[in-house]
This record gives structure tokens, C-alpha cells and sequence, in this order.
């Protein structure tokens, strides 16, 4: 798996429906798919900028997501939201759809579940950071006999409590 860096060519999206590498996804969107009814929803009948915007950032993120997590369609290239640059020294590890795409070609283990959930928390984590008076909870399960006790972690204080 790698990433490209930013200065080599223009960012190719996903498309969500043909699962094809664009350029110009709201273009493709219109001119290919235009009997889909999400793209009917979205990209015809609204007139309000912010509006269309939302939801064809929202179409990107999916099928960027996909297009990350089957194997059947990836080809190694990760589509990250925001590409690296060349002074920054990560990897492809570094990102959950990685982990994702990992997690489903193994077969499920007490380990693997636990990494699961880790990455599905941190989704939480990371969507919860957006909103300032909001406390982001994660969960951390510790390795004991069917999940037993867990422990809640508030990320804006070292306190962890017990149930």
C-alpha cells in the first residue's frame, strides 16, 4: 500500500457507483449517472452552493472509502482525504483504511476484534473532536473474559472510571 505525495498530478477520486478513478466527480456524476437517484437528489435539484457541496463531499468520502477497503477494486493506491506532501515521512499504517483492509482479509480472532474496535472507536473519536463541547468517549476493552470490565477514556482528562 502507498500514498501518493501531492505535487505529482491531480487527486483522482472514486467514483461510488462505477468504482472508476476521476478527475472531475461532480462532471462524472452528472453525465454518467444521472438516472441514480442520489445523484438526482443531489446534484439537479438543489440550487443552494453549501448544500450540493455537503453532499458531493459526501459521495466522495464513500466511495473514497470503498475504493480503500475492496480488495477486488484497489490496486495498492490509497485515496486519502488529504494528500501528503513531500516533506512529511508517513506511511500507509498511518491510516484507518488500512487497518480496515487488513482486518477483512484475516479471518476473525480475540485480537482482531480487538483492533476492530479500536479503529471503529477512533472513527468516533476523530467525528466527536469536531465538536467543541462535546467529550469524545472512546472505549478501551481490556483483555479479560468476555468483556467483563471496560473502561471509558475521556480524552480531555486522564480519568478513567469503572463499571
Amino acid at each position: 500500500m502507498f500514498i501518493e505525495k501531492s505535487n505529482i498530478k491531480p487527486k483522482r477520486n472514486c467514483c461510488i457507483f462505477c468504482l472508476k478513478l476521476q478527475t472531475q466527480l461532480p462532471r462524472h456524476l452528472k453525465t454518467v449517472h444521472r438516472d441514480k437517484d442520489k445523484v438526482k437528489n443531489s446534484l439537479f435539484c438543489l440550487k443552494i452552493v453549501k448544500k450540493r457541496k455537503k453532499i458531493i463531499d459526501i459521495l466522495r468520502k464513500e466511495s473514497n472509502f470503498t475504493y480503500d477497503t475492496k480488495k477486488t477494486v484497489n490496486t495498492g493506491q490509497l485515496i486519502v482525504s488529504r494528500q501528503l506532501n513531500a516533506i512529511f515521512t508517513r506511511t500507509a499504517k498511518n491510516y484507518i483504511a488500512l487497518k480496515v483492509y487488513s482486518l477483512t482479509s484475516e479471518s476473525f480472532t480475540y485480537s482482531k476484534w480487538l483492533s476492530l474496535t479500536e479503529v471503529t472507536l477512533t472513527l468516533i473519536h476523530v467525528f466527536n473532536r469536531r465538536y467543541k463541547y462535546l467529550r469524545a468517549c472512546v472505549l478501551i476493552f481490556r483483555k479479560q473474559r468476555y468483556f467483563k470490565n471496560f473502561t471509558i477514556f475521556r480524552s480531555s482528562s486522564r480519568n478513567c472510571t469503572r463499571f
